[in-house]
């Protein structure tokens, strides 16, 4: 993947695929993902997975806004409001998104 990506370094899904990969490990990079939502910014996963990476590392400002922006582009997606809940315990607001 990574020699697919410096071939097409203007093609989102395999950065998309090696983050995901990176993500089992834990190892998620979030300059990855934003490239990845800067080359495709309607893919609501992409947005998503950085939501998750960034919440994982406890960079909620990122977290939050990839999150929110999730939802804009697939209403309703449960698992982008758990993030949005995660974060917001992480700053120590017990309710947050909750409300």
């Amino acid at each position: 993947l990574e020699e697919m990506i410096e071939q097409a370094p203007y093609e989102p899904q395999p950065k998309l695929a090696l983050a995901s990969i990176l993500a089992f490990r834990d190892e998620t990079r979030i300059d990855l993902l934003q490239s990845v939502v800067e080359l495709d910014p309607l893919n609501a996963k992409a947005h998503y997975d950085l939501a998750a990476a960034a919440s994982r590392q406890g960079k909620c400002d990122i977290a939050d806004a990839s999150a929110l922006r999730s939802l804009e582009l697939q209403p309703g997606q449960p698992n982008a409001y758990g993030m949005l809940g995660r974060c917001a315990l992480y700053k120590g607001d017990g309710v947050g998104w909750f409300e």
